[in-house]
C-alpha cells in the first residue's frame, strides 16, 4: 500500500507543484480512501519526506559507488559523481522540480537531516582519501562541495532547464568543484 501511496504522491507532485500538494488529492490519486493514507502518512509533510527518501536513496546509492571506486582517480570520480547528481534532475524533472520547491517543509525533519549527515560524511570520507594533505579541512570543503552542488542542481530542477542546459550546468559546477577542491 505504500508503494501506491508514494506513486499516487508523485504524480499529484509532478503534476500540480507543492503548493497545490494535498493529502486528499494523493488519495485520490492512490485510489484509497483519506483514512487508508493516514495509516501511513499522517500528513502531507510525512508523505514529501518519505518522496525525497525514495528519491534520494535511488540517486545517492549511485553517486555513492561512484565515489567508492578507486580505479578511477579522485578527479574523475568527483566528476562522475556531480554530473550524475544533474543526470538525476534530468531524469526526474517535474519530481525534483516540485521537490525542490517542497525543501522549506522538509529540510527541518530530523529524517532530512540524518540523510544530508551521511552524504555529508560520504564526501569527507572521500575527501580525506584524495585530499590527504587537506586533513583539517575535509568536513569544511565536504559541506562546501554538498551545499553548492545541491544548490545549483535544485536551482536548475525549478527553473525547468532543458536536458542540454542541465548537463552544461552539471559539467560546469563539476569542473568548479573539482578545480577548488585541487582534485
Amino acid at each position: 500500500m505504500t508503494e501506491e501511496l508514494l506513486e499516487g504522491a508523485a504524480r499529484v507532485l509532478a503534476r500540480d507543484g507543492a503548493a497545490a500538494f494535498t493529502t486528499n488529492r494523493v488519495a485520490e490519486a492512490a485510489g484509497v480512501s483519506i483514512g487508508s493514507l493516514y495509516q501511513y502518512y499522517p500528513n502531507k509533510v510525512s508523505l514529501l519526506l518519505a518522496l525525497h527518501e525514495r528519491d534520494a536513496e535511488q540517486v545517492w546509492g549511485k553517486l555513492a559507488g561512484v565515489l567508492d571506486d578507486e580505479t578511477l582517480p579522485p578527479r574523475a570520480r568527483l566528476d562522475a559523481a556531480i554530473q550524475g547528481f544533474f543526470d538525476a534532475e534530468i531524469a526526474g524533472d517535474e519530481l525534483h522540480a516540485a521537490l525542490a520547491e517542497a525543501q522549506a517543509l522538509i529540510s527541518a525533519t530530523p529524517a532530512f537531516q540524518e540523510f544530508e549527515s551521511q552524504v555529508i560524511e560520504k564526501l569527507r570520507a572521500f575527501l580525506e582519501k584524495s585530499l590527504p594533505h587537506r586533513r583539517d579541512e575535509h568536513e569544511y570543503l565536504a559541506r562546501v562541495c554538498f551545499a553548492v552542488v545541491t544548490a545549483t542542481g535544485e536551482r536548475a530542477a525549478v527553473r525547468r532547464l532543458d536536458s542540454a542546459q542541465t548537463r552544461e550546468l552539471g559539467a560546469a559546477t563539476a569542473r568548479m568543484m573539482c578545480d577548488f577542491l585541487g582534485v
